[in-house]
């Protein structure tokens, strides 16, 4: 949404990107929902408006999934590692044994 808004190499999207990034993982999702309208306004073409808008409907669909503080509370780990190594162990690893077909 900040690359549609500011484009990504301005200074404007990489301090904004930053503190939205830490705002999700620290802060309930609604905050970043809140912050994430803000930047509608700021769409001055359809170009600009149609990813923000898409992205933020993408966002609120996973408002509970998205709660990243709630699961670091408890310990859930957050990101995709367990699953990506799980998957090169069992599903890459196995079939290519010896014998495997």
């Amino acid at each position: 949404m900040g690359k549609a808004a500011w484009g990504e190499e301005s200074e404007t999207f990489k301090v904004w990107f930053a503190a939205a990034c830490h705002r999700l993982k620290h802060q309930p999702p609604q905050k970043t929902v809140t912050n994430l309208r803000l930047l509608q306004p700021k769409a001055t073409s359809e170009e600009q408006a149609a990813p923000i808008d898409s992205a933020l409907h993408y966002v609120h669909d996973r408002l509970l999934m998205l709660n990243y503080a709630h699961f670091r509370r408890r310990s859930y780990p957050i990101g995709s590692g367990s699953a990506e190594r799980g998957h090169k162990v069992v599903v890459q690893r196995r079939p290519k044994g010896a014998g495997m077909r």
